[in-house]
């Protein structure tokens, strides 16, 4: 006779209970995963958005120090609404603005534009939304508008809620030492009252002395 050896197999409870711990590692796992790519994909939308504002802020940056002459640039009214916008003469006339076709009801963005025909030059993409840009004009250093500084800053945040990517500032400071501003910030040169000049008395002379 041959002695059949019995292999002792798993209870159902075992095997259930096997089966609820590979599950949870599984998840557990996944979750992690899932992780792991949120946070990859908000640290590459952050980073193509400090990109973008570098890029805007350089061309901004080398229109100014480029131009030949600055318009209007500051906060200014058109159609009931406030736009923001800088005017720049070089070969030829361009506006930096946030008035921009291309903008919808969540996204906001900035443009160039040529003048007075509106032709576009530049515009920002679709993944940044621009909640304000300003510039501003420091006329301390003198008023003939030789020696000014211009500050663009720029506050945006992804175009996507699901993002998370908010209060994405850039600055930057162009001088204007290389040319002059338009009349628009120009002050009016005061002239100094001339002095009067009193006339002189002669003191007459006496003949023999």
């Amino acid at each position: 006779m041959r002695n059949r050896k019995t292999i002792k197999a798993f209870s159902l409870v075992e095997m259930l209970i096997t089966i609820a711990i590979f599950g949870i590692l599984i998840a557990m796992i996944s979750q992690v995963i899932l992780i792991n790519i949120q946070v990859s994909r908000k640290t590459f939308i952050r980073s193509q958005i400090r990109e973008e504002l570098a890029e805007i802020g350089t061309l901004i940056q080398r229109d100014v120090r480029n131009a030949r002459l600055i318009g209007e640039c500051g906060e200014t009214s058109l159609e009931n609404r406030t736009i923001n916008r800088c005017l720049m003469s070089h070969i030829e006339e361009f506006v930096w603005t946030d008035d921009c076709p291309g903008s919808s009801e969540g996204i906001k963005k900035i443009c160039k534009k040529s003048v007075p025909d509106e032709q576009l030059l530049f515009e920002s993409s679709d993944l940044i939304t621009f909640e304000r840009l300003n510039f501003e004009v420091n006329l301390s250093s003198g008023t003939d508008g030789t020696r000014s500084t211009i500050l663009v800053t720029l506050y945006s945040s992804a175009s996507n809620p699901n993002f998370d990517v908010n209060n994405q500032v850039r600055q930057i400071a162009v001088s204007t030492r290389n040319f002059t501003l338009g009349d628009f910030f120009v002050e009016p040169e005061t002239e100094e009252p001339r002095p009067t000049s009193s006339p002189t008395q002669t003191t007459p002379t006496i003949p023999g002395r």
